[in-house]
């Protein structure tokens, strides 16, 4: 079972070494490897060349250097249209394996033909002391009935409660593997002469949304796999351990609003324009008026946040109605052909 590995890089060449280590020492060693870089400023991608070619010089990688930064989506769909592997796996360059990560995941892939993603258990990695910590980064993504949607454990001593095999929403896009079929069966062909910041598209097949450019686009690829009838699973035996420490999701209004404070404006201002974007493509509408209240509310208080300590933000929602007409052609598509019910969605709502 070959798996192409997609390792999406953007200015993170301190990271590299460690994760291509953990990367070539994997006990599966059918892999087929992309070294994607998003035109660092770093000199990230001479670097991890001249890293592969001296200490792994039998190491088939491909190397890819884009000229601009195409951001996750794009990125990692152009690697996806070139990939012979039976499954992908999307990785991030500041996430370390465990060497069986890998083989327990397709352990599980395998037992399920209905399995679309999966997601291991996600550590955090104190990079600064090189230290692999037993505090949860994501066990994947959970929504409530705000619909809002967290990285379920995030922040919490490992326990217990995370030694499961278990459906879940949504993986993160950290360390996911898709089985490559059912990528294809959600795979979105752009209509002729439609417009997505101001480009247009012929023949043009998405498997990220590349209207989000990044953030949240695995929640919406999570999404559009539920409602294609596949299902998302968490292993607890497939570890990793990844350096977020000021990224993760806040429990409290306060907590997010102190991690907002630490990303910069443009991640600020995609996750409040993607949310609603994900929102708007995927959620049936019978689910929205049941948690409207909840879900008008949330939104009430982040817009008025928005308004108030990031008003360069709000610059989103006109961003929004700009692609509201390919969204809806999306959503169109997405819930014509949707093979689950609204209770389905609901049932992973807390």
């Amino acid at each position: 079972m070959k798996v192409t590995i997609s390792l999406l890089n953007y200015n993170k060449k301190k990271y590299l070494p460690y994760c291509l280590d953990s990367v070539l020492q994997q006990s599966h060693q059918d892999l087929e490897i992309f070294f994607v870089d998003n035109a660092s400023s770093d000199s990230s991608f001479e670097y991890l060349k001249s890293y592969a070619e001296h200490k792994y010089p039998l190491a088939k990688i491909n190397f890819i250097r884009n000229q601009e930064n195409l951001g996750y989506s794009k990125a990692h769909n152009e690697v996806i249209k070139k990939a012979t592997g039976e499954f992908i796996f999307c990785l991030n360059p500041d996430i370390i394996l465990n060497k069986d990560y890998i083989k327990n995941c397709l352990e599980i892939l395998m037992q399920n033909p209905k399995m679309g993603a999966i997601t291991g258990k996600l550590f955090k990695w104190d990079f600064a002391q090189n230290t692999k910590t037993n505090i949860i980064d994501s066990c994947g993504h959970r929504i409530l009935k705000t619909h809002r949607i967290i990285e379920w454990g995030s922040n919490q001593k490992d326990s217990p409660e995370f030694e499961t095999i278990k459906k879940i929403f949504s993986v993160s896009g950290a360390a996911p593997i898709y089985r490559k079929e059912a990528l294809e069966s959600i795979k979105f062909k752009i209509p002729q002469n439609s417009k997505n910041n101001s480009q247009t598209f012929e023949n043009k097949f998405e498997y990220f949304d590349e209207s989000f450019f990044a953030y949240k686009e695995d929640i919406d690829l999570s999404w559009r796999l539920l409602h294609a009838g596949w299902e998302i699973w968490f292993d607890h035996k497939s570890h990793a351990w990844h350096d977020r420490w000021e990224t993760g999701t806040g429990e409290t209004a306060l907590k997010t609003a102190e991690q907002r404070n630490k990303k910069s404006d443009l991640i600020n201002k995609l996750s409040y324009r993607n949310h609603l974007l994900l929102l708007y493509k995927n959620e049936f509408a019978s689910n929205f008026l049941i948690y409207f209240p909840w879900i008008f509310f949330y939104e009430l208080g982040k817009f008025f946040y928005t308004l108030f300590r990031e008003p360069k933000n709000l610059s989103a929602i006109i961003e929004l109605f700009k692609l509201c007409k390919l969204t809806k052609a999306k959503r169109n598509a997405i819930i014509k052909n949707s093979k689950i019910k609204p209770k389905d969605i609901r049932k992973y709502i807390y």
